[in-house]
C-alpha cells in the first residue's frame, strides 16, 4: 500500500511504527489515539456521525484495499481485466451476429422462396380464372348452338307431324322432289 498520504483527518499525524490508523464508514481516517479520546465509541471523530471503524491493515476487504493502492497499479490491473472482458464480449459479439446473419440469411431464403411459390400459385389461379371465363364463355355459345338446333329440330317435327296429318300439305321441298320423282317415272310433268 501507498503511504505518502495517509494520515489521521483529525491531528493530521502520519503513519509510523506502532502507529494504528482505522478507516471509517462515512469515509475518514483516524488514529487509534483519536478514536480512543472521543466519548461515544460509535461516532466517527472528525465528522462525529454515527460510524463502524475498519482498521487499516492487509485483511481489509478487497474493496476497501482498493481505496489504498498505487492508482497506476490499480489502472493496470483494470487495464488487463478490461482488456480480457472487451475480448471476451466481443468473441461472444461476434459469434452472436454470426448467428443472426445466419439466421436472417435462412429467413430471406425462406421469404423468397415463399414469394416464387406465392407468385407461382397467383399465376396459376390466373389461369385458371381466365379458363374458367374461357369455358363459361364457349358453354354460352353451346347453350345458344343447342338452343338454335332444338329450334330447327322442333320446326322439323312441326313439319313432319303436318305432313303426317296432312296428306294434301305440300311441302316446297317433298314437293320437287315428288315432282321429280313422276317424272323418272315415265308419267310426265304435272
Amino acid at each position: 500500500m501507498s503511504s505518502d498520504w495517509i494520515h489521521c483527518n483529525c491531528c493530521q499525524s502520519t503513519p509510523v511504527q506502532n502507529v494504528q490508523f482505522a478507516f471509517t464508514s462515512c469515509g475518514h481516517i483516524v488514529c487509534k489515539k483519536c478514536q480512543s479520546n472521543i466519548p461515544n465509541p460509535t461516532s466517527c471523530p472528525y465528522c462525529k456521525k454515527n460510524a463502524k471503524f475498519m482498521e487499516i491493515n492487509r485483511t481489509l476487504k478487497p474493496e476497501m484495499q482498493m481505496y489504498f493502492r498505487n492508482p497506476r497499479d490499480l489502472a493496470n490491473e483494470y487495464m488487463k481485466n478490461l482488456s480480457s472482458v472487451l475480448d471476451f464480449q466481443h468473441g461472444h459479439r461476434s459469434r452472436f451476429a454470426r448467428a443472426q446473419q445466419e439466421k436472417n440469411n435462412k429467413m430471406m431464403k425462406f421469404a423468397t422462396a415463399a414469394q416464387g411459390e406465392i407468385k407461382k400459385r397467383i399465376d396459376s389461379e390466373k389461369r385458371a380464372i381466365t379458363e374458367c371465363k374461357e369455358f363459361r364463355s364457349e358453354n354460352e355459345k353451346l347453350k345458344l348452338h343447342n338452343e338454335q338446333l332444338e329450334s330447327l329440330l322442333a320446326a322439323r317435327d312441326l313439319e313432319i307431324t303436318r305432313l303426317r296429318n296432312n296428306p294434301s300439305y305440300s311441302s316446297p321441298i317433298a314437293g320437287s322432289r315428288m315432282e321429280y320423282q313422276r317424272s323418272d317415272s315415265g308419267l310426265g310433268d304435272t
